[in-house]
């Protein structure tokens, strides 16, 4: 049983100090099906999300234009937030997006908060902007994926709840 309660408590404290050395950050990086689940894996995550909104993209994109678009993240026992948003066709990078402010930043394909962009209003709101680029040539639809956390603020994986959304334009 000692052996057992050590076990736990050593997985836990790794993945702690996992969440605390990723506390300014996202990871870019991302496997197909794995989202901040991967780190804050305590409760099942809300897929399809009422509480994620992406809004400004076009029913019917068009090749190379750009779209100023904005992500709201409304969970009102948030204390701190963050997401990771990719734009991708065919499994492969759909567009670019481009930081209009401190609050994310961009590499290709991918978007992610920032610190900057982690501290909700006092209604528990969070909203990021920023701008997408359309892919020069559209072949295929266009898959928008939203993984948020909507964090106790604890620098720990544990407490927090994680927002999925999934958005496609054809």
């Amino acid at each position: 049983m000692k052996c057992a309660v050590l076990a736990v408590a050593l997985t836990l404290g790794a993945a702690a100090g996992q969440a605390r050395a990723r506390s300014n950050e996202i990871p870019w990086g991302r496997k197909e099906g794995e989202a901040c689940t991967a780190c804050h894996f305590m409760a099942q995550p809300v897929v399809q999300s009422p509480a994620l909104k992406l809004q400004g993209i076009p029913a019917k994109p068009a090749a190379g234009e750009s779209y100023r678009l904005v992500l709201s993240l409304t969970a009102p026992d948030v204390m701190r937030a963050g997401f990771l948003l990719v734009a991708q066709a065919a499994g492969g990078a759909a567009g670019t997006f481009q930081a209009v402010d401190t609050r994310t930043e961009a590499d290709g394909d991918r978007l992610r908060s920032t610190q900057a962009g982690s501290t909700p209003a006092a209604d528990g709101a969070l909203t990021w902007e920023f701008m997408w680029r359309a892919p020069a040539r559209i072949t295929a639809p266009i898959s928008f994926s939203i993984s948020a956390n909507a964090a106790d603020d604890d620098r720990s994986p544990l407490g927090d709840t994680i927002h999925l959304l999934e958005r496609t334009v054809r």
